[in-house]
């Protein structure tokens, strides 16, 4: 003889309770879908309004001071102390700018070849 536990039956009823939400979640959206998708448009609008003044630091040392901190407090031609003695150190006018390349395979394959690793070194030496 075959008996159900309530461990099993409490989890049917989860089931059945999601399945209602979803099925009438459903047929809300199919109902109204322009008063959705016109929401979604209208929130999206909202959070990206911030980044009009987003402001991305160049400088990763400065992005990890305090904004009230003896570097920060102490800017000599917008760099901090610990910017202007890491210039000095290399004997740099200025901060050195990032650069990313990209390569890929001509042949679209792996570029993790030994071949293609030593064409990246040749062109990276050569630039």
């Amino acid at each position: 003889m075959f008996t159900v536990s309530a461990q099993s039956h409490t989890m049917k009823r989860k089931r059945d309770y999601l399945e209602i939400i979803s099925e009438k979640t459903g047929e809300v959206l199919a109902d109204h879908p322009w008063k959705f998708i016109t929401g979604s448009v209208i929130v999206s609008i909202l959070l990206t309004i911030g980044l009009v003044r987003i402001r991305l630091e160049t400088d990763i040392r400065e992005s990890f001071s305090p904004h009230d901190s003896d570097t920060a407090s102490s800017k000599t031609s917008n760099n901090c102390r610990e910017t202007a003695s890491y210039l000095e150190f290399y004997n740099l006018t200025r901060f050195p700018q990032r650069t990313f390349m990209h390569f890929s395979a001509t042949d679209g394959g792996d570029m993790l070849r030994e071949e293609c690793l030593n064409e990246v070194e040749r062109s990276v030496a050569s630039t």
